[in-house]
């Protein structure tokens, strides 16, 4: 009695407060037992998950859960209510195979992340196939379930959820054959590319770009990666992020950061990126909120140099910290102009680093270093479409404040257009 109370008060909060909206209820069967797939973000999606089951049919979804959670009384109790099924991850667990098989035949509702375990990095991750095991052995059709937003209200070791809404998309069921003797391998890897493709259209959530995800084997630097490619969707935008405001990326990208510094990991990279989310989302804080933040990031680009004093990009940080922030907090034309210097003399090629020294130069009004350093952006070879953006800027400062007069800026036009041809065969 006191095991469905607790249902219902969950039930009735989740879909109260975190649940936005439902779409595709029909698809989910009407009876008979049926394998839920969902995304992995949050320990919120089982409650989401049960939530929606619980709408559609009035029943039970029984969730499959590492045996670790079984360990203490309490914990164990409160996963038996939720109706989790205890399997061990590091071998192949019979027990916890034969209970599945069961409830599945019984006509019973089982739902199974194909992730594995939650995202750290918001990113959706490489499926696993027992899902597909399961339904040919079982015959009982797979249906997936896309939830968007969990890993922005409530991610992996954190104890309090953001206020933010989930919304939920379920698919068309897939039905899976009956498992062949042979080719196994390839029956099973093409019905989890199905659920897996099905996962990431309906949770709307992104899989981890193929350049972090092949040049990056570390795990570590591959959470680094993630951290940055987040931070630059917030700054720089884009079609396939108008589903997230860009504080919500820039708080992907200091929840990672962070994990990473409460392991004790350290390195300039990740203080760069921490304090280069914290002081994008201060700088959309009002009153004191903001205020401490500022402070925060400072301390965040001065704590990489401490451990990398020729961090370009910290050096940059700090340059753009002292320009943007007034006086009376610690800003300081001279030191930005400083910062933009060094960032300069670390990494000479960077055209980022360039313009933010060319930009420092005119509130300096310096204007023979200004023309300078636009020049030089204009001369190096654009690697991305941001380059070639900020080149065209450049041009434009240039043209100002040297109106033509001998050909200069025609050349540098021309090798302008040239350099945004070459980037264009690089991006082909």
């Amino acid at each position: 009695m006191i095991a469905v109370l607790i249902r219902f008060v969950i039930g009735t909060v989740v879909g109260r407060w975190l649940i936005g909206s439902i779409e595709g209820e029909v698809n989910l069967p009407k009876s008979g037992g049926y394998i839920v797939v969902a995304n992995h973000a949050s320990y919120l999606d089982h409650f989401i998950v049960a939530t929606v089951i619980a709408k559609a049919r009035h029943e039970m979804v029984y969730f499959v859960t590492k045996k670790e959670a079984f360990e203490r009384p309490i914990s164990r109790w409160w996963h038996l209510t939720l109706g989790c099924i205890p399997i061990n991850r590091s071998v192949a667990d019979s027990q916890a195979f034969r209970t599945i098989t069961e409830y599945l035949k019984a006509g019973k509702v089982v739902c199974l992340y194909p992730e594995g375990t939650r995202t750290t990095t918001g990113f959706l991750q490489e499926g696993k196939e027992g899902s597909v095991l399961f339904s040919a052995l079982t015959r009982v059709p797979i249906v997936p379930m896309g939830t968007f937003g969990t890993f922005d209200i409530m991610p992996k070791h954190r104890r309090w959820p953001r206020r933010h809404r989930a919304n939920v998309r379920i698919g068309n069921p897939i039905e899976v054959p009956e498992l062949p003797r042979r080719p196994r391998d390839q029956f099973l890897a093409h019905y989890n590319t199905l659920i897996m493709d099905a996962l990431r259209e309906l949770s709307n959530e992104l899989s981890l770009p193929p350049e972090i995800a092949v040049a990056v084997c570390d795990s570590v630097e591959r959470q680094i990666q993630a951290a940055s490619y987040w931070n630059d969707a917030a700054i720089h935008g884009g079609a396939k992020f108008d589903r997230w405001n860009s504080k919500t990326l820039h708080l992907r990208a200091k929840y990672i950061c962070e994990e990473l510094a409460n392991s004790r990991y350290e390195s300039a990279d990740l203080y760069f990126e921490l304090g280069r989310a914290i002081g994008r989302i201060g700088m959309e804080s009002r009153g004191l909120f903001k205020l401490i933040a500022i402070k925060q990031a400072r301390t965040c680009f001065r704590m990489a140099l401490n451990l990398e004093p020729c961090h370009a990009h910290s050096l940059y940080a700090i340059g753009l910290w002292y320009q943007s922030v007034p006086p009376w907090l610690g800003g300081n034309e001279k030191l930005a102009l400083r910062s933009f210097e060094d960032a300069v003399r670390a990494d000479p090629a960077n055209i980022s680093l360039l313009m933010g020294l060319g930009r420092a130069q005119l509130h300096a009004r310096d204007r023979g270093g200004a023309l300078e350093s636009f020049v030089m952006v204009m001369r190096i070879n654009a690697k991305t479409g941001h380059d070639v953006r900020r080149q065209i800027e450049a041009l434009g400062l240039f043209l100002r404040l040297n109106p033509l007069e001998d050909g200069v800026a025609v050349n540098l036009a021309a090798t302008l257009a040239q350099s945004m041809a070459d980037y264009e065969l690089v991006s082909d």
